[in-house]
């Protein structure tokens, strides 16, 4: 249990994934301030301090996660994605927008 309840946003378009993903961190005594499909719907006023961005490309992901940086800049910003190639990681975090990476799901093959 945390003595202070962390603030988190989520932002993904698959609202399953969003509502799986609140409840889990919820169970865990994160506070979920928000879980919504765009940027634009983000609640800037929780003083959130991370920002989970669920992607699917990584391309559009990194644009989301610049646009979070820019409006919720003290804010950590973890991608969350489906692939993982050591490419997409570099590149995620030479943008300077990204402060952590998780693959939804990874084989260990």
């Amino acid at each position: 249990m945390l003595s202070e309840p962390i603030h988190v946003n989520i932002i993904g378009k698959n609202e399953i994934v969003r509502e799986g993903l609140r409840r889990i961190l919820a169970d865990q005594d994160f506070h979920v301030a928000c879980a919504v499909s765009c940027v634009d719907d983000l609640d800037m006023e929780n003083g959130s301090s991370v920002v989970i961005v669920d992607v699917n490309d990584i391309d559009e992901g990194l644009c989301v996660c610049a646009d979070v940086r820019e409006r919720c800049p003290k804010s950590r910003i973890v991608i969350m994605t489906d692939g993982y190639s050591m490419q997409d990681v570099s590149r995620a975090f030479a943008t300077g927008d990204v402060d952590g990476y998780l693959v939804k799901e990874i084989s260990c093959d």
